[in-house]
């Protein structure tokens, strides 16, 4: 399940019909796959190689090949936004705690993903960029709340009781 703030963003497709939307949406999709490709790709820690063009073509074939980029894109999933959020923020850390904070927010929107980035940021001692994620949160939950006309409480033990009805299914 996805929390308030991704709920938020992805509101704005409820502006388009139906099938524009899910258009719109299954671009967005295969056009995250590029980028969680490029930002990985980014993210490698051996900067003074670079891969010839046959080379990144051939392994961005294969990631559009693998089942878990499949099925994102098949069934419309938030994982590819998910995870561009999560490389972003770890690719704009050092020059934005900030910036790096409210992507790591948006993304733990999908705990089960993007708790991992958490961990790192954790590991790193990166409190403010943690920090920022939380509060990130929370103000999705107000937000959600005063939207609503409930109390951000009752939201968010209602998405609470979602995400372990929803833990215990598996």
């Amino acid at each position: 399940s996805n929390s308030p703030p991704l709920q938020l963003v992805l509101t704005l497709y409820s502006l388009l019909p139906w099938t524009a939307a899910k258009l719109s949406w299954l671009v967005t999709n295969f056009f995250l796959a590029y980028l969680c490709f490029y930002l990985v790709e980014r993210c490698l820690p051996f900067s003074g190689i670079s891969l010839d063009r046959p080379t990144r073509i051939l392994i961005l074939l294969i990631f559009f090949d693998l089942s878990p980029t499949r099925i994102a894109i098949e069934n419309g999933q938030t994982t590819l936004l998910v995870f561009t959020l999560m490389l972003m923020s770890v690719l704009v850390s050092k020059r934005s705690w900030f910036l790096a904070g409210c992507l790591l927010g948006l993304a733990l929107s999908k705990v089960s993903v993007s708790i991992s980035v958490a961990l790192f940021f954790l590991y790193h001692r990166n409190f403010r960029i943690l920090a920022t994620a939380v509060l990130f949160q929370i103000l999705g939950f107000a937000v959600i709340a005063l939207i609503s006309g409930n109390s951000i409480i009752l939201v968010f033990t209602e998405y609470l009781r979602l995400f372990i009805s929803l833990a215990d299914q598996r």
